[in-house]
């Protein structure tokens, strides 16, 4: 269980829901994965608002949260002109805040993130900013007054897993009561587990769902990943032993090992 905009839930899993390929496909797997929140893109000027008001009333009937995604904005400008139109068309004001520099790279631009953070937290929004492990970053974003960050990895090129989700571990410690969600093109269960065992307060997927050859077991399997890592986080890792410190001695039993 998680505590986010006080409001508990018991999965730690939001899921996007570009690229399912139909709706129905999309509630089997938020069904299986027992997924709590969704986000859905809005792109200012490509979107009908019959459409997005569709899809609203579809996920709340499933009494699901929504959450709306500035996603392929690149500047502060037309980030903050999405929001407006997320908030007019779904009468919410929460928003998941994305402005990307590198747009070939996905990668956040955390200037002009900065920037439309500001106007819209004036203006009564409630944010989740996409950013990036700059710690810097992530401290003025909360200090403006940002629900909580979402953490992008894969700065130098393709996602690379394991290794971004352990590149962005150190923000973990160093902001212990702010609520982290991991962004990431997770693509395997075992880096949704990862994610959690490190202490992330949930992880962000989509395209690791939608693309599997059975989306639906796959929900299935990223649910079982997710519980099976926090549940490690929460019951405390061991330090890995120093090498060769605890290798018994061949043909020793255990118990001549002791200490006097």
């Amino acid at each position: 269980m998680w505590t986010f905009r006080e409001k508990t839930y018991s999965s730690r899993l939001i899921i996007n829901l570009t690229g399912f390929s139909s709706p129905e496909v999309a509630g089997d797997v938020l069904a299986t994965a027992g997924a709590e929140i969704v986000d859905v893109t809005v792109r200012h000027g490509a979107v009908r608002a019959d459409e997005l008001a569709t899809q609203q009333q579809w996920i709340e009937e499933t009494g699901l949260t929504l959450l709306a995604a500035t996603a392929g904005c690149t500047t502060a400008k037309d980030a903050v002109a999405t929001a407006y139109q997320a908030r007019d068309i779904l009468g919410s004001p929460q928003v998941i805040l994305e402005v990307t520099g590198l747009a070939a790279k996905n990668w956040p631009d955390t200037a002009a993130t900065l920037d439309a953070a500001g106007k819209l937290l004036k203006q009564g929004f409630d944010l989740i900013a996409v950013t990036n492990g700059d710690p810097v970053t992530a401290h003025r974003l909360l200090d403006l007054g940002c629900s909580g960050l979402l953490l992008r990895g894969g700065a130098n090129g393709p996602w690379r897993g394991m290794a971004d989700i352990m590149a962005l571990r150190p923000l973990r410690a160093l902001l212990p009561e702010a609520v982290l969600i991991l962004d990431a093109d997770l693509a395997r269960p075992s880096e949704v587990a990862l994610a959690l065992e490190v202490g992330f307060d949930a992880v962000r997927t989509g395209h690791g769902l939608a693309g599997a050859r059975d989306p639906i077991a796959m929900g299935e399997a990223f649910a079982d990943a997710a519980q099976a890592g926090r549940t490690g986080f929460d019951a405390g890792l061991a330090d890995p032993p120093d090498a060769g410190g605890n290798d018994p001695v061949l043909g020793t039993p255990f118990w001549h090992t002791r200490p006097d």
